[in-house]
C-alpha cells in the first residue's frame, strides 16, 4: 500500500494471530496509489485477511473497513443483489454496507486466507484521513490487527 504516513497517523498492528494486507486497484485490476485519485474515480480495495495462528480457528472475525470522508461505496454493490463490482470470500458470514464503512464478519480456520473486496468511489474534492482497516476475533481481542491510517487527496 503506498499511503504516505504523517505524524497524525497510527501505525499498523500486525500479526498478532491475524495478517492484514490491503491492496487499492484499479477497475482494470492494476495496482493504484490511492495518495492522490481523481474525482470520479472507481477504486477497488481488495482486503486479504488471514489466520497466522497454527491450531486455532478463528471465529466471529469482525473487519472493519472505514472509508476516508471525500469517498463513498459504489452504489451497485449496495444495490444489487449480483454484488457487481464486489468479490466476498465464502469465509464470510455477514457484511453490513453502510454510506462510510463496511463491516465484515467472518471464521477462519488456521492459516486459511479470505479475501473482501470492496468497489470505492472517489467523491468529494479535498484531504481527508485514510482510517485505518482493523481486524479482530471479537471474543478474542488479543487476536487483532490493524493497517496503518494516513491521508488520501482527491483531487480535480
Amino acid at each position: 500500500r503506498t499511503v504516505q504516513l504523517t505524524k497524525d497517523t497510527v501505525p499498523a498492528i500486525q500479526d498478532r494471530g491475524i495478517l492484514l494486507n490491503v491492496q487499492y486497484l484499479g477497475l482494470s485490476g492494476q495496482p493504484i496509489s490511492i495518495d492522490k485519485v481523481k474525482q470520479g474515480t472507481d477504486v477497488m480495495a481488495r482486503v486479504a485477511i488471514k489466520n497466522t495462528l497454527p491450531a486455532t480457528d478463528l471465529n466471529d472475525i469482525a473487519l472493519t473497513h472505514i472509508l476516508p470522508s471525500g469517498w463513498e461505496v459504489y452504489q451497485v454493490d449496495r444495490l444489487s443483489d449480483s454484488g457487481e463490482g464486489s468479490t466476498q470470500s465464502s469465509a464470510l458470514s455477514y457484511q453490513d454496507i453502510r454510506d462510510d464503512r463496511v463491516l465484515s464478519y467472518l471464521s477462519l480456520r488456521p492459516g486459511q486466507t479470505a479475501v473482501v473486496t470492496v468497489r470505492l468511489h472517489a467523491t468529494y474534492l479535498g484531504k481527508f484521513t485514510l482510517p485505518a482497516i482493523i481486524a479482530e476475533a471479537m471474543y478474542l481481542p488479543e487476536y487483532r490487527a490493524k493497517t496503518d491510517s494516513g491521508v488520501v487527496t482527491v483531487v480535480r
